[in-house]
This record gives C-alpha cells, structure tokens and sequence, in this order.
C-alpha cells in the first residue's frame, strides 16, 4: 500500500514555480541560459516528467564543458504543488592553455599545437579558440574559432534551445601537399552543427596560393601552381555506433562530405566523399576492424557552369597520404603521376582491414 502511494506522488501534476541558478564562487553564466536549457520544467507534468526533464537540462550543461560540478534539487515554496528547481554549479576557470603533439588531418603527419582557450565569455557558454601548430611538413598556421551553442529555439512551446555555430579564420603559411607542392591558405568559414553532431552544413572562402617543393620541375605540377579563391558550401553527415572514439572493438561509423564550389571565386566543381568502418568484436581484447573509403570529383566550368568541361585544380583533387590511408606506401606514392610525381586523381575507392 505504501509503495502504491509513492507511485501515485510520481504521477501528481506539478505547476513548478521555474528555475533558479546559484554559482559557487561566482561566474559567468546567465541564469537566463540556464533557464532556456531547462524550458520542459515550464511546461509541467507529473513529479516523475519533472525528474527526466532534470536529467536532460543536466546532460545539456555538463556536455557544454564549462562547468566543473552541476547539482540540482528541487526545493519546496509556499504552495506545495509548485515546487522550484535549483541549479548549483561551479564553473571551469574561464582561460586555459596548452599544447600537444597530434596529426595533421592535410599531411597525415604529426605536428605540434600551442593552443588557448577562453571560456563562456558573454555568460551564454561562447568560447574562443586559438591555436597554433607546426610540423615537418608544415611551415606554420594559426586558426582562430568561435563557438556559440545552443543558437536555435524551437518552435515548440517550453523546448530547449539546440544547435552549434563556429565561425573560424584560418591561416597555413605552408604545407607541403604529397611531396610535389607546397601550399599556403587563408580563409574565413562558417558552420552550423546539430548537438548529436549528426549533421554539419558550412560555408568556407578560402584563398589559396601552391609553389613547387623544388623537387619537381614538370608541367602538370607547375600548371597547377597558381593563386585560386574557392567559395563552398559543405554538408557533412556523421554515423557513430562504435564503442570507443579512439580505440574501437565494436559498432559501425560511417561519414560522408559533400562539397559544391563556386558561389563566387575562380574555382567550380563537385565533390564527395565517404568513409566507413566496422568492428567486431572476436574475443576478450581482440578485435578485427574492416573499411572502405572513397570519393569523386566532379570539375565544372566557373562561368559556364558544366560538368567536366574544365581542368580541376591539383589542390582539389584525391591523394592517398602516407600510412594512414595505405600502409608500407610512401606519401602518394599510388595514384595518377607524371613523371614520377603524384599529380591526384578525381575518384578513388580503396579497401583496408
């Protein structure tokens, strides 16, 4: 009898008074972003619809990466069925700094990065990020990325806000592109990502200028060595079952990017590409992984604007890099060459395990 009573306590409809946010040792935050992230408890229900609500405002916060401990509570008032949720947290300090050894995602190379970090800067979970890194390969860049979460508020009524925007400027003051050229970039780029991480749609204008390494005097290499504005729009789609992000024995990932150019800017074309991977799980630390990955493009004309009538830049096409995508390869050492140089290729559909 007892237990049926507490069941019929979850299930009483709540009208809850709102939130209310406390910051130990002070912060930054907004209690108006707290509140918007906690939009259900407006909305009422039961105790038990209260409690999930809770949940999901404090799986929002922590994912948010600012705060050190999040606690809630629901506090009594004056009326007993219009209780009042309080958020307790303290937050990160708000600068940070450092540097790690990684690899470059162009030259498949390890590279070294000094990178800051500034924290919720206007109260709203903003951050800014610095970051510099060099390399063998890689003379030097520096990028600099703005982030905003929780940039869009549904339509629903008492919904939580989703959404992320990035807006980045970068610039590469050399990187040695497959052994045959060196490239230096600067741009500007805009993103809007889903919180699952799911979808990405970006826009990116990028300024690029290639010289010859010096170990290559043919025409196809110093054809391409030209001065080029891209303008593009790119729609990034991210699968993610596996069980780990960096070291995975189970599930499938799947991504797939497609890019379309020439909305301003000198250069045109079509392109897409895929990855996919899978891994299964054979015994107690033993895993066999299989993938495949592939992609196309497709060269279009600035002014005219049709398909495969025009040259695509070097810059723009496939390489198969180093051994992260062939193993026991030298850096585009398979693929369409001239005179020994890798000169990239408009598709390609290799297999790994």
């Amino acid at each position: 009898q007892g237990c049926d009573r507490m069941a019929d306590l979850n299930d009483v409809p709540l009208s809850p008074k709102g939130v209310r946010l406390e910051i130990e040792g002070g912060g930054r935050t907004n209690e108006s972003f707290v509140q918007r992230l906690f939009a259900g408890v407006y909305r009422g229900g039961s105790f038990r619809e209260l409690q999930q609500t809770c949940a999901d405002g404090v799986l929002s916060m922590a994912q948010l990466g600012i705060y050190k401990t999040i606690d809630i509570h629901v506090a009594q008032t004056s009326k007993p069925l219009s209780p009042e949720v309080v958020v307790k947290v303290k937050e990160k300090f708000w600068l940070y700094g450092g540097t790690e050894v990684g690899i470059s995602t162009s030259s498949k190379e390890p590279v070294m990065k000094l990178h800051g970090l500034m924290r919720n800067l206007f109260g709203n979970a903003e951050s800014l990020h610095a970051q510099i890194s060099g390399g063998h390969s890689q003379k030097g860049s520096l990028s600099l990325t703005f982030t905003k979460p929780k940039v869009f508020t549904p339509r629903l009524p008492h919904s939580p806000p989703t959404g992320t925007f990035e807006a980045a400027a970068n610039y590469d003051g050399g990187t040695v592109r497959d052994g045959n050229f060196m490239e230096k970039s600067s741009g500007l780029s805009l993103r809007l990502r889903s919180d699952d991480s799911r979808h990405q749609l970006g826009y990116q204008y990028t300024w690029r200028e290639s010289a010859p390494t010096g170990k290559s005097t043919n025409n196809s290499v110093l054809e391409s060595t030209k001065p080029t504005v891209k303008s593009s729009l790119q729609y990034t789609f991210t699968h993610d079952e596996t069980d780990h992000p960096m070291v995975p024995t189970r599930g499938l990932f799947a991504k797939c990017v497609m890019e379309a150019a020439g909305l301003g800017g000198d250069v045109a074309f079509g392109k897409i590409e895929a990855h996919a991977r899978a891994y299964y799980e054979l015994a107690e630390h033993v895993s066999l992984g299989v993938g495949c990955f592939g992609g196309a493009l497709v060269p279009t004309d600035i002014e005219t604007m049709k398909a495969f009538s025009a040259k695509s830049e070097m810059t723009d096409r496939f390489f198969l890099k180093g051994m992260r995508d062939l193993r026991l390869r030298g850096m585009s050492s398979l693929g369409p060459c001239d005179e020994g140089d890798a000169i990239g290729g408009g598709a390609f559909f290799p297999l790994r395990a």
